[in-house]
């Protein structure tokens, strides 16, 4: 019968091992004390992996009978391995280029990826436009001062 633990109970049994070798930050450490000071159960786990692990880490190495031998992929398998990732990488490229340029065309992407000379209006580039605005400047400046005046 397997017993339903809190998740809370089976994040803290997980960071254990890493205590055990280690691994945890000073918070972490922390946390699982706090638990390990409350919960029983958790408690007995991690005294039954300590006394595991130590009984582990004692042990004198086995010495085996015949050497482990793992199988070596050929070179085909290799190749076509290699092959099969190159296929996918360009496959992905390609979705990405197409799916870049269908949507910068229909407005979707933002404007700083689009170029910024289209979306120059055309009156900034009329050879007057500097000239009206300071015409206009100026004729409102009287009519500020005679405000302030008043």
């Amino acid at each position: 019968m397997r017993v339903i633990l809190s998740p809370v109970c089976e994040r803290v049994r997980s960071q254990v091992s890493l205590e055990l070798d280690g691994q945890l930050s000073q918070l972490e450490q922390a946390m699982v004390s706090r638990h390990l000071e409350r919960c029983a159960g958790c408690c007995t786990f991690r005294d039954d992996l300590v006394t595991f692990t130590r009984a582990l880490r004692q042990a004198p190495p086995e010495c085996l009978g015949r050497p482990i031998a793992l199988p070596r992929l050929g070179r085909a398998r290799t190749a076509a391995f290699r092959g099969a990732v190159i296929r996918v990488g360009a496959a992905a490229a390609g979705i990405a280029l197409v799916l870049g340029l269908g949507l910068g065309n229909r407005g979707l992407v933002s404007s700083t990826f689009r170029s910024e000379s289209t979306a120059r209006p055309a009156y900034l580039d009329s050879p007057d436009y500097e000239a009206r605005i300071i015409q206009q400047v100026r004729s409102t400046r009287p009519a500020l001062r005679t405000a302030r005046a008043i």
